[in-house]
């Protein structure tokens, strides 16, 4: 079911009728590069990969469910993923879908990694990287390495790789024997849920991916048919209507598909937040959730699913979860056309990873902080106290601006903290997004750095009385997670764009100040 309401209809009428003038959805279907311009066609070749991912799909069910029951037989029923961005939020989003345990490592945090660490005669490890050479991952791969090998465990019955070929993460598995599923290179990794990096950790898992597949197969029949062609055309359509002024906001409602937001804002906020412009996804999770009165609500699920309002301009979408996933990567495809932006690139992404490595090279160079209140220490402001500085953040955000909570904590054991972005929106009147570092790096990062110069940073990390040192590394989990806190800020800050830093010491005693703080 997909129904629009009846003054959203109106708005994107021009847009919708543009797109079935330049055949815009039968052409993305056929792959055809030429949508975006002729400047970027030829790059836009090597990324169209995912219009049709189904064939592939299908061919990787059974080596899946092979190696699944291997690692059965074998006692490994505790599966970890190490992987960022999409290659990390699509699994995710089926397993939680599914009602299967799957372990998402997508942090530094040293807390987070041991504890990723335990239990490991009985895990399996899928270590997935398009590139071979993001960061945090190929940290996780050799911290596990050496796990299992002071274990004396069997480095190659406990590790699966995931990558596309010819990366320094192939030549890895290659040389100790382990498995290798190689992603199609032409698909990018915010696009890869119906792919390998979605697939595999996903199925050894026990999540029904075939049943997955068939619901993405149903939903491209339909997009193959006018009524499903107008559909995925209106959503792409509503989102470049967000997008039209400089900033936009996507009000996603959960509905009974929980997770499935944080997958939406990934690839929402990377594909279409650059040159100046771009679209906010924020969760609604609580009756008091700020939008404003120009944002598009999207209420994943039927009618009765939420019971929250939602504004003038809203899409209630009633369909499977494989369905949802092809529905969105095409319509956001469509709202890259319309807003002459391209979909598939993230110039600014790299910006954060070259700033952490330069923090980490020049580590002991840190800056004395603007103010020290007990156990919480602050950067980027006039303030001497922790609530002073918050009250700067809440009175400067722009009236047509949005706020960032990037908080480099321990998600694991504070799940459930994301609704203080709600608590905030309603004291400052504008949209606020929360995202965990360092995940959000390689997804709402993107639109931080490459959309318009509107937004509020609060990064806030935390020492830990735990760190150790990274395997085969000079350097410490806590200071790589610190340089990954110091190096986006310096990146949003040589851009003015006004970051406030805290950093917590005693994490039990200076969260709830800072709830409090946040919520006064």
């Amino acid at each position: 079911m997909f129904s629009l309401s009846a003054r959203l209809v109106l708005e994107i009428a021009p847009a919708v009728g543009r797109c079935n003038q330049e055949r815009v959805v039968p052409r993305l279907v056929t792959g055809d590069a030429t949508l975006w311009g002729t400047e970027i066609e030829q790059d836009v070749q090597t990324r169209l990969g995912w219009v049709d991912p189904l064939a592939d799909a299908r061919d990787l069910v059974p080596e899946i469910e092979a190696l699944r029951e291997r690692i059965a037989n074998q006692g490994l029923n505790r599966i970890v993923l190490c992987g960022m961005g999409g290659s990390s939020l699509a699994p995710e989003v089926i397993c939680r879908h599914a009602g299967v345990e799957l372990l998402v490592l997508d942090s530094s945090h040293p807390d987070t990694v041991s504890a990723a660490l335990t239990d490991i005669a009985r895990t399996c490890v899928v270590v997935s990287s398009k590139s071979g050479s993001t960061l945090e991952t190929e940290s996780h791969l050799h911290e596990f390495v050496r796990a299992f090998e002071d274990s004396n465990l069997p480095v190659a019955d406990h590790i699966i790789v995931v990558t596309d070929a010819g990366s320094a993460f192939e030549s890895f598995a290659q040389a100790r024997d382990i498995q290798v599923f190689r992603g199609n290179a032409r698909v990018g990794g915010r696009y890869s849920a119906l792919t390998a990096f979605g697939l595999v950790p996903s199925g050894l898992a026990g999540a029904d991916i075939s049943r997955l597949i068939n619901e993405a197969d149903s939903m491209l029949t339909h997009i193959c048919t006018d009524d499903g062609s107008r559909s995925v055309a209106a959503l792409g359509s509503a989102m470049a209507l967000a997008g039209e002024d400089e900033l936009g906001v996507l009000a996603i409602h959960p509905g009974h598909h929980e997770g499935l937001g944080n997958w939406i804002e990934q690839l929402v906020a990377e594909s279409l937040g650059k040159s100046g412009r771009g679209v906010l996804p924020i969760m609604v999770d609580s009756d008091h959730t700020y939008v404003p009165a120009d944002g598009l609500h999207v209420v994943l699920g039927s009618d009765a699913s939420t019971k929250r309002s939602v504004g003038h301009l809203s899409i209630h979408i009633d369909e499977p979860l494989g369905a949802q996933l092809l529905l969105w990567e095409y319509a956001t495809a469509i709202a890259g056309f319309l807003m002459d932006v391209d979909p598939f690139d993230q110039p600014n992404v790299e910006a954060s990873k070259l700033a952490t490595r330069e923090v980490l090279a020049d580590f002991a160079s840190a800056s004395k902080p603007d103010f020290i209140d007990g156990s919480i220490r602050g950067w980027g402001c006039d303030a001497r106290n922790l609530d002073a500085a918050i009250a700067g953040v809440k009175a400067q955000v722009d009236p047509r601006g949005f706020v960032a909570l990037c908080w480099y904590l321990d998600r694991w054991r504070l799940e459930g903290i994301e609704t203080i972005a709600s608590d905030l929106s309603a004291r400052v009147e504008r949209p606020v997004s929360f995202g965990w570092g360092p995940r959000y790096l390689h997804s709402t990062g993107q639109l931080h750095k490459g959309g318009p110069s509107l937004g509020s940073f609060i990064h806030v990390s935390a020492v830990s009385a735990h760190d150790f040192p990274v395997a085969d590394q000079g350097y410490s989990w806590g200071e790589l997670l610190e340089s990954q806190v110091r190096g986006d800020a310096r990146v949003l800050r040589d851009l003015k764009r006004p970051v406030l830093r805290l950093e917590l010491h005693d994490v039990a005693h200076d969260i709830p100040r800072l709830l409090e703080a946040l919520r006064s």
